[in-house]
């Protein structure tokens, strides 16, 4: 009887060790297939704000949430402001390089950082510009959206 309950305890030992391992292969699993989610994301952004005008304010609108949290240098604005900046022709990226993606998974949360150095055009006014980018994208009924954009102006060398 020892022998018995000693055997189904030491079975159910190791079917939660196994258990925890599939969960662990899985988890890691998903999380790099989150990452190329986002990187692809990142790309699809760079290759909209490229096109400029209505593109880039179409992309922004379908991938931004309502409520995202847009912040440049300190400064807060909306996505309502933002979509219409690029829509009106206000804004314009000249020159557009995202470099060093780093990404974040947690569940259903992604974290990107990136640096970026932009030549933009803002209603005539040309600046150059180097940046650390934050974007935090959740996945809300199956499709990615950003809640957060933080961008921090880096000072040149």
């Amino acid at each position: 009887m020892q022998r018995l309950a000693f055997t189904i305890l030491l079975t159910l030992c190791f079917a939660g060790v196994v258990k925890a391992q599939e969960s662990a292969g899985n988890t890691a699993e998903r999380d790099e297939q989150i990452k190329k989610e986002m990187l692809k994301y990142e790309n699809d952004l760079v290759e909209a704000l490229r096109k400029g005008g209505s593109v880039t304010a179409d992309f922004l609108n379908r991938v931004d949430a309502e409520d995202e949290v847009l912040v440049s240098n300190g400064k807060m604005s909306s996505k309502a402001s933002l979509v219409d900046g690029w829509r009106s022709g206000d804004h314009k990226q000249l020159k557009v390089d995202h470099h060093d993606f780093r990404v974040h998974v947690y569940g259903n949360t992604a974290v990107v950082t990136f640096s970026g150095n932009n030549t933009t055009d803002n209603k005539g006014k040309i600046s150059n510009s180097s940046y650390i980018d934050t974007d935090v994208l959740v996945k809300q009924k199956g499709v990615w959206r950003r809640v957060v954009h933080d961008v921090n102006s880096v000072p040149e060398k």
